[in-house]
């Protein structure tokens, strides 16, 4: 339709000059170059999708999860393991939180996993990092006995300086006396 309305213009001209001249009056005479109007704007380009992994174009499809959409559901159901003052062995409630969370890591065995060990503030900087890798080793060794490969696990110690509960109170001590495995892709892996 864009393209038609100059030579709809000249039609409409033309027409009103026939008609003037027939009933008598004036010539109208009007004359331009087509070529002197402005373009009309391109089309928009049709809306098209990132390439889905197989490398295909996809219309109208939403874009595929990010792998920080895939890794946050399971994340968030992998239980910290608990530890004693001053302990890295596992009691019962750690064994039970770490089958579980062997569970989840077999349905993710395309992802890799940090373990962290942490410790509460009590203690020097020196003490509480060795606690973290006794801790986390401990995790660690315990995975692998349920079938998770070593390979997919490294370990690290955040010592004291990573607490979830900000309290000196004996249950916020408690908290912060943990391991906790975090997936991700083997891109963004932590050294151990």
């Amino acid at each position: 339709m864009r393209r038609r309305a100059p030579a709809l213009s000249v039609l409409a001209l033309t027409l009103l000059a026939v008609a003037a001249c027939r009933h008598g009056g004036p010539a109208i005479v009007a004359t331009f170059d087509v070529q002197q109007l402005p373009p009309a704007p391109p089309e928009p380009p049709p809306e098209v999708s990132p390439p889905s992994p197989d490398g295909s174009a996809q219309r109208g499809s939403p874009p595929p999860p990010s792998p920080a959409d895939l890794l946050r559901p399971l994340n968030s159901r992998l239980a910290p393991i608990l530890f004693e003052t001053n302990r890295w062995e596992l009691s019962a409630e750690g064994l039970k939180s770490i089958e579980e969370d062997a569970a989840i890591l077999g349905e993710a065995a395309d992802w890799v996993a940090t373990v962290e060990g942490h410790a509460d503030e009590r203690g020097s900087d020196a003490w509480n990092h060795a606690l973290g890798i006794w801790r986390a080793k401990a995790v660690k060794d315990q995975l692998r006995a349920l079938g998770i490969n070593p390979s997919r696990m490294t370990i690290i110690s955040y010592g004291k300086t990573r607490p979830v509960a900000a309290g000196k109170d004996a249950p916020s001590l408690a908290r912060n006396r943990r391991v906790e495995i975090v997936l991700h892709t083997r891109r963004d892996q932590s050294p151990s």
